[in-house]
């Protein structure tokens, strides 16, 4: 390898190591949002509390749906 192929070399790794050292700051970020935010630790966690509050949603939906219903039969009366 020449002088200026290491060289080069070079410059790329230093660039790769500035990128990792950029997602290792981003990644802290959003792990400290996540807890902050939702008290969650882990993106276990975070499934979990998405998954609960999908059923959630997906009960309320229904609860809505039925009464909607409800409201329409009674003003058809």
């Amino acid at each position: 390898m020449t002088a200026e192929e290491l060289l080069e070399l070079k410059e790329k790794i230093d660039a790769s190591k500035t990128q990792v050292a950029e997602l290792e700051g981003r990644k802290k970020h959003l792990y400290e949002e996540l807890e902050k935010n939702w008290e969650c630790k882990t993106l276990e966690q975070a499934e979990k509390k998405v998954n609960t509050m999908q059923e959630d949603i997906d009960e309320m939906n229904e609860n809505i749906n039925t009464k909607t219903n409800a409201l329409e039969e009674q003003l058809n009366e």
